[in-house]
């Protein structure tokens, strides 16, 4: 009966910091997207994206981010979510760079077809 006991409060014992665990990499995800959608909307409207154009592109990079990491947690062959998170994460961290990098105004060509990359076309 004893080890019935120890092993229930095993359990609920790593339940607990699985939830904790949980809580904490939801908030941290919630706050990196938060500090990186100014940055990233600031790039593409500054590509020519206006509106809710610019305010998608971060959603569309951050997005891919998220669903790659579902991927990574869930789906059993997990390299191709591997690739898309390692790729969506060099996308964000790239852009937000570039953001604080270049000269404020428009960007310069080659930058700007860079942003079309990701699937908006101005």
């Amino acid at each position: 009966m004893h080890e019935a006991n120890e092993e229930s409060a095993n359990r609920e014992s790593w339940s607990h910091r699985v939830n904790l665990a949980a809580i904490a990499t939801f908030a941290i995800a919630t706050l990196a997207f938060l500090l990186s959608y100014s940055k990233l909307s600031d790039l593409a409207d500054r590509a020519g994206y206006s509106g809710p154009m610019s305010m998608i592109y971060p959603v569309i990079i951050d997005g891919l981010a998220v669903v790659a990491t579902y991927g990574v947690l869930k789906l059993q062959d997990t390299r191709y979510a591997w690739w898309m998170l390692g790729s969506a994460t060099t996308v964000s961290v790239t852009a937000a760079v570039a953001s604080s990098v270049l000269a404020p105004g428009p960007l310069p060509g080659a930058a700007a077809a860079l942003v079309s990359v990701v699937g908006l076309n101005p």
